[in-house]
């Protein structure tokens, strides 16, 4: 992932985190290369582990995960799925450069979502691990689980095209994080609030 391409996949976790109601921890998010995504946002969402453990026994004994749980780790799938839409998007707006598709069997990320949103095709996503997890709490069949995806998937796509507020947060993030590397999370929350109060950047 080119620098550009990073601050904006995690521009879009951010902005997604904002609009979930999440919060953002201290350690904000970072481009550097500090991991294989070349970058990491750090993101709370409103899980607990205690509350999800006992949805799954609930699941799995033929029951219904409570409402409250089950909206928590939706919107914690929402901010996992969000970085690769973003970053397709900026490259339609003329944001970051195209990647180069060097092998039509292998195109790369982005591209290969931009051409799955509307197939039943898995999203070549490195976020994909963490929205499985959540998922395999809420579902105990493998054709479940993946239709339950599919759907949230369409709901990020539409929420990262669509949302009016997603798009001028994701903007000021990764302007933020092209200028400087890293923003912490009291920043980001800062320039959040700044943003959403119509206020300069």
């Amino acid at each position: 992932m080119s620098r550009e391409s990073t601050a904006w996949h995690e521009a879009g976790h951010l902005a997604a985190g904002i609009l979930v109601g999440a919060k953002i921890a201290p350690e904000g998010a970072d481009i550097r290369q500090v991991h294989w995504q070349n970058g990491q946002a750090h993101v709370y969402t409103p899980l607990d582990e205690t509350a999800i453990r006992e949805a799954w026994w609930t699941v799995t004994a033929g029951g219904q995960v409570d409402p409250v749980t089950r909206d928590a780790i939706e919107r914690a799938c929402y901010v996992s799925l969000a970085g690769y839409p973003t970053e397709a998007v900026a490259e339609q707006r003329g944001f970051i450069a195209p990647v180069p598709v060097i092998d039509s069997a292998a195109p790369a990320h982005r591209t290969r979502w931009l051409a799955a949103i509307n197939s039943a095709e898995p999203k070549p996503t490195g976020d994909s691990e963490a929205v499985d997890e959540l998922l395999a709490w809420l579902c105990t069949r493998a054709d479940e689980q993946s239709a339950y995806r599919r759907v949230l998937e369409l709901r990020t796509d539409w929420m990262v095209r669509s949302n009016p507020r997603f798009w001028p947060l994701a903007q000021a993030f990764a302007a933020a994080l092209l200028d400087h590397d890293e923003i912490s999370g009291a920043d980001i929350t800062a320039l959040a609030a700044q943003v959403e109060g119509g206020q300069p950047v």
